[in-house]
């Protein structure tokens, strides 16, 4: 029944292994991370998904969506990604945020099929207290921190 389907998804959550372990966004944009931080390890802890010469690091992953917002009788509709950032802000030295195309949306296995247009990798004091992060796709927001490939 679906109490039963919420408390496990519950209990599964907490231990970190969601309803389909690796097989989650954002679990493929971290495995995919440790591509983009050479000698970077994967920790996944409650404060940050990765450890990069000494450094904490939190990975954000979103899908590229469509919003659509009304405003004085007109409609306007963008694609943009999304991150929420407010249990991690002031924990983590760096954000690596990891946009997915559009066409991944529900094609993610094992890491496989992940289709990534873009990476930031913002520092943690940029992000501050933000609770969360919206980058549009043809807008220059952050783009002194796109990442172009690894980091050194």
């Amino acid at each position: 029944d679906r109490l039963d389907y919420f408390k496990e998804y519950q209990f599964k959550r907490k231990a970190g292994m969601g309803l389909h372990p690796g097989r989650s966004v954002g679990r493929q944009g971290e495995i995919a991370s440790l591509n983009l931080l050479p000698k970077s390890v994967l920790v996944n802890n409650a404060d940050n998904d990765i450890l990069w010469n000494g450094k904490k690091v939190e990975v954000k992953t979103s899908n590229l969506t469509n919003f659509r917002v009304g405003y004085k009788d007109k409609t306007y509709n963008y694609n943009r990604w999304h991150f929420h950032t407010k249990r991690q802000a002031g924990r983590a030295d760096y954000f690596l945020f990891v946009c997915l195309s559009k066409n991944n949306i529900g094609s993610v296995k094992n890491g496989v099929d992940i289709k990534i247009e873009r990476t930031y990798f913002v520092p943690g004091k940029y992000i501050g207290k933000k609770r969360g992060i919206t980058i549009r796709e043809n807008s220059n927001y952050l783009s002194q921190f796109i990442l172009k490939r690894g980091v050194n």
